[in-house]
């Protein structure tokens, strides 16, 4: 398996050390930029689902922050985004048909974010949500993501939650003198 990955990580080199973007057309451009965003959303899957298996044996250290911290520096992460990635890639093993569009390179780790966050509350809205992220934009799939997470939160606990956000800031604005 790892074979593979070193050769297509050594074509991959060789094209990027090879490009000349000022040879291009523009729709050469576009056509190559096209075919590299399906490269990036398979190797982003592998590395979701992958993620998983990292532990302190890795790490040297026990714990998610650990965790988080190794994927951040090998994959350049924020330490908040490799969380986030950590979190899709245990999530993935119980959506399968996410974890299919993720395995095809269907999804960026953003839309899987978005998927599985949602669909991990309402695992009905699983085929909606990867629809959503085959067909709308990231803003319109993080807004269907959203409602399907409001939804399944009841109305008691949307309460709780709005009264310990609430927040009374006082003083004098010195920009506006009040």
């Amino acid at each position: 398996m790892f074979g593979h990955l070193d050769t297509v990580q050594s074509g991959l080199r060789q094209v990027a050390r090879g490009l000349e973007p000022d040879g291009l057309s523009s729709a050469e451009a576009a056509a190559a930029i096209e075919a590299l965003c399906v490269v990036e959303k398979l190797a982003a899957g592998a590395r979701l689902r992958l993620a998983r298996r990292i532990d302190e044996s890795v790490t040297g250290t026990t714990g998610e922050a650990g965790r988080a911290r190794w994927l951040a520096r090998q994959a350049g992460l924020t330490v908040g985004q490799a969380q986030r990635d950590l979190e899709v890639s245990d999530a993935l093993v119980g959506l399968a048909v996410t974890d299919r569009a993720v395995r095809d390179g269907e999804l960026s780790a953003v839309q899987a974010h978005e998927v599985v966050t949602a669909a991990g509350v309402d695992p009905a809205a699983e085929g909606a949500l990867l629809e959503t992220a085959r067909r709308a934009s990231v803003a319109e799939l993080k807004i269907h993501a959203r409602r399907v997470r409001s939804a399944a939160i009841d109305t008691e606990e949307k309460a709780k939650r709005a009264h310990a956000g609430r927040d009374v800031v006082s003083g004098v604005d010195v920009d506006e003198g009040v």
